[in-house]
């Protein structure tokens, strides 16, 4: 009968998630998802290898509260007048991207997240590149049209993809 008692408040612990204390329940409050004016982005690093590139970025959080990211970044190609190019996505491995698995990452205060975008530099015979001036980067999770940053760089892309990891609490390097 004692084991049929702990079995119960346990699968009503499981269930709830709370703890009585002096006659009050305290619950785990859910860590929200990062707010764009939270976050500060910055690349850390770039390479280029067989005609790919990639480039690694870094969100921080910069706010004293915890919050969360998990998934891909939205990723929109600009032109110099900040329009938008046709941007094909990619969530696969690449030549310079290993596949990642989806992950919730939680940035504390001054914590970090990182992805990378990777793309390729060599025009396909016959073809040719789209030069992008802005790439818009949009944290996974929010839909604000505010982006935490857009980049400035003069980037050719060839074959019109762009590889997006998934955002990580470690970058890759190789």
């Amino acid at each position: 009968m004692l084991l049929r008692g702990f079995l119960i408040a346990g699968l009503l612990f499981a269930a709830f998630g709370s703890i009585r204390q002096g006659g009050s329940s305290v619950f785990s409050q859910p860590i929200p998802t990062c707010r764009p004016a939270q976050l500060t982005l910055s690349s850390v690093s770039e390479g280029a290898a067989g005609g790919s590139v990639r480039e690694v970025f870094r969100w921080r959080n910069r706010s004293t509260a915890a919050c969360v990211l998990q998934g891909y970044p939205r990723v929109q190609l600009l032109d110099a007048h900040h329009r938008a190019l046709p941007t094909v996505v990619l969530h696969v491995a690449g030549y310079l991207t290993p596949l990642t698995p989806v992950r919730i990452v939680r940035l504390n205060r001054d914590g970090a997240a990182f992805f990378s975008l990777e793309w390729g530099d060599n025009p396909p015979v016959g073809s040719h590149c789209v030069v992008s001036r802005y790439v818009l980067l949009i944290p996974p999770g929010t839909s604000s049209p505010q982006p935490s940053g857009g980049w400035a760089e003069r980037w050719p892309i060839c074959g019109l993809y762009l590889n997006v990891s998934p955002v990580a609490s470690k970058a890759f390097y190789y």
